[in-house]
């Protein structure tokens, strides 16, 4: 993905997340860009609405498994 973890989740919580929803969407795309919330994310900050609404849903896929 190139970006870091703060920015990403700066912009997730700009477009309306909750901070731990931010949290963990930033750390899968950050960390895992080829799983389906990392694609999604990529997709919501590149300008995609539909996946910003979806990602903004915060699916069970998003959410980070310590």
């Amino acid at each position: 993905a190139g970006k870091s973890y703060a920015y990403s989740r700066k912009k997730f919580s700009d477009m309306g997340a909750c901070s731990a929803c931010a949290d963990n969407i930033a750390q899968y795309y950050t960390t895992k860009p080829d799983s389906p919330c990392g694609k999604l994310a990529k997709q919501a900050l590149e300008g995609n609405s539909d996946a910003i609404k979806i990602l903004m849903e915060f699916p069970d896929y998003c959410k980070w498994k310590h």
